[in-house]
């Protein structure tokens, strides 16, 4: 990969990476940061990376990225929710105490991390269902159906809890 093409892809693909990155974590300053983080691990890689699959090598290294901070994030959380509760605050519904964006964030969170991974490409990456097959390593109508089932899961979730 030449510097050149490097910076191509960057042009191209930053603006998708981020937005599929922010809908994950829904973070600015975190997408940005796994956005870079991704784009420097493709960069040290570059000699070992065909052209051709660098921008699937990009979503997945992000997407992993990701989330390992969500499981950290989900570990800390938890030790902050039971440190809160010792002081009788109930965090949680404070936390979760917005407006519909904040419920369809936390709807999206609670999907298995299958179905949101596939939802949050198809939606906010300019990726083919073949390339994210691809970069998933599953079928691309299992790509198809994971998106049908997050979307569905979603739906339902919205109906109860509106």
């Amino acid at each position: 990969m030449t510097p050149e093409s490097f910076e191509t892809l960057y042009k191209t693909t930053e603006r998708a990476l981020f937005n599929c990155l922010f809908r994950w974590v829904w973070n600015r300053e975190e997408a940005i940061d796994l956005v870079q983080e991704a784009f420097i691990k493709l960069w040290e890689r570059r000699s070992r990376i065909d052209e051709k699959g660098a921008k699937a090598y990009l979503f997945r290294t992000a997407m992993n990225l990701a989330s390992k901070r969500n499981q950290w994030q989900k570990r800390w959380h938890m030790v902050a929710l039971n440190q809160v509760k010792l002081f009788s605050i109930d965090f949680e519904t404070l936390f979760f105490k917005k407006e519909e964006e904040s419920l369809l964030r936390t709807l999206i969170k609670q999907l298995p991390e299958k179905n949101r991974q596939v939802l949050i490409l198809v939606r906010f990456s300019d990726l083919s269902y073949s390339e994210i097959a691809g970069l998933l390593n599953i079928p691309s109508g299992t790509v198809a159906s994971r998106y049908h089932t997050a979307l569905k899961k979603l739906r339902e979730d919205l109906e109860v809890n509106s």
